[in-house]
């Protein structure tokens, strides 16, 4: 990318620097994946990726910038590297920060409840609240609540020893047994 002078006073005009960790974190325009963007020449570049262009020089083909800092903000061209896909997702992977959909609790990317909400849930289930009522009050789905009940979900977090959380609850109506061993040829 061909930046002229007048962008790099502007680029310059865009980020603070934090003291402590040495990183210069952008203040202007991000994209929808949290990192800061800036027109160059009519076009929105990645602004570490602008940062690192204006000074180490041009990125080349099929590179990434990546971060050392893990900062998705940050400009400073001394906490970027360049680096291939496979290379950033190797270096994250020693960091400890993939995040992929299989990831069990709050470190799934999809999570939409944390250990504290799920204790909350854990709690409305002691007291004998129904799955149905708790995914409303939390924006979640029935089966996930279910999953939590059962301790197939968030399973580190204790459950306490109740009869609302033993699995199987609703065979113990006589009308639920009664269609089990139909099912099942008990019959």
């Amino acid at each position: 990318m061909r930046i002229k002078p007048i962008e790099i006073e502007r680029f310059h005009e865009k980020y603070i620097v934090d003291e402590e960790s040495g990183c210069w974190i952008w203040q202007a325009a991000t994209s929808g994946r949290g990192y800061g963007t800036m027109k160059i020449g009519g076009r929105k570049e990645a602004a570490h990726r602008i940062s690192y262009d204006i000074h180490k020089g041009p990125i080349p083909e099929g590179m990434l910038g990546c971060h050392k800092c893990d900062v998705r903000l940050c400009v400073n061209p001394d906490h970027i590297f360049l680096g291939t896909n496979l290379d950033n997702t190797r270096d994250m992977i020693s960091k400890g920060r993939e995040r992929y959909v299989g990831q069990k609790g709050a470190s799934n990317p999809k999570a939409i409840l944390d250990d504290k909400k799920v204790i909350e849930i854990i709690k409305l289930i002691a007291k004998g609240m129904t799955n149905r009522a708790i995914a409303n009050r939390f924006g979640v789905s029935h089966g996930t609540v279910s999953l939590i009940r059962l301790g197939k979900c968030w399973p580190d977090i204790p459950r306490p020893d109740n009869e609302n959380f033993k699995p199987y609850r609703s065979l113990r109506s006589p009308a639920a047994k009664n269609a089990a061993s139909l099912f099942l040829g008990d019959a």
